[in-house]
């Protein structure tokens, strides 16, 4: 029985054997893995030091193959044998998304040239005549009193950068100035000044707006007052602060306290059936000083925010 088993078993791995090479089927060797210490073999048909028989009979007795490989087998499915280059990645939504931020970044990361906001400690605000109706030369020249109080060059360096933060009409005037002027200053109004004196009095005498003409915007400002598309009510306080402040220093207009809180009102939209309440802590009339002036403000202030 052990003899008819055998012969059984070796015509068995025989016709397999035989089977696997009419298909072209070859019997893989254990892949290679890293670190595995293992040797990378090379898949062959049979085994060189085995007879056919003695193949056979291995053959049968290992079972069936783990890892076998048809010739000119395709990759397996899902795993790019081939890098994939970078364009085609861009080709993608995500890629798209990728190519239309890339422009808004890099706009954003520029500098933004002749804005008022940007300088710093070293760069003094830019301005040119062009900008005046968005950057009035009113605040840069408050802008500039700030810069110079902030930075720490010395007179002739603040002079020099000013200068090259200057656009048009006014950067071609200020370039007029000798080297001498801007190291030691110059005559203003019969008195020595200043580098950064005599600059800045050249460009107010050329630039600056008349008397006559800051006083009829500060009242038309005050005259004029109204709020704004989406303004809040925090800002529109501190706004019509302001304008009445100009106006009163700069066009020498002064409004009576209930004029002041009726131009309030109405800027602020207040209807009748609110005005009772507003009016209640002064018993129905409207503020006649500051001081009920600025708690109608602390009122308006209260209500906007409920």
């Amino acid at each position: 029985m052990g003899l008819l088993r055998t012969l059984t078993l070796l015509d068995l791995g025989l016709a397999q054997w035989a089977g696997m090479q009419n298909r072209g089927i070859s019997v893989a060797a254990d892949p290679f893995r890293l670190g595995s210490g293992a040797v990378d073999a090379t898949p062959t048909d049979a085994n060189p030091a085995l007879g056919p028989l003695e193949e056979a009979k291995w053959l049968s007795l290992r079972g069936p193959p783990l890892n076998i490989k048809k010739k000119n087998s395709l990759p397996t499915p899902g795993k790019n044998q081939q890098p994939t280059a970078i364009w085609s990645r861009l080709r993608t939504p995500i890629g798209y998304s990728f190519w239309l931020l890339l422009p808004l970044t890099i706009m954003l990361m520029m500098p933004q040239l002749g804005g008022e906001r940007n300088f710093n400690y070293r760069i003094p605000p830019s301005w040119s005549p062009e900008s005046d109706q968005s950057y009035s030369f009113r605040a840069f020249m408050t802008d500039i009193s700030l810069w110079i109080m902030l930075t720490d060059l010395q007179p002739h360096q603040q002079c020099a950068a000013i200068i090259m933060r200057l656009g048009g009409s006014a950067r071609e005037m200020a370039r007029m100035i000798t080297p001498q002027e801007m190291m030691n200053g110059g005559m203003l109004n019969g008195q020595m000044v200043d580098a950064v004196t005599y600059l800045l009095g050249a460009l107010h005498a050329r630039f600056s707006a008349l008397e006559e003409e800051s006083r009829l915007t500060a009242m038309t400002e005050m005259l004029a007052f109204s709020r704004r598309h989406g303004e809040s009510i925090n800002a529109l306080l501190a706004r019509y602060e302001v304008v009445r402040q100009r106006a009163a220093v700069e066009g020498q207009f002064v409004m009576s306290t209930e004029g002041c809180a009726l131009q309030l009102l109405r800027a602020c939209g207040i209807q009748a059936s609110h005005l009772f309440n507003l009016l209640q802590p002064f018993n129905g009339q409207l503020p006649q000083n500051d001081a009920q002036f600025q708690q109608l403000q602390a009122q308006l202030r209260r209500f906007g925010h409920l």
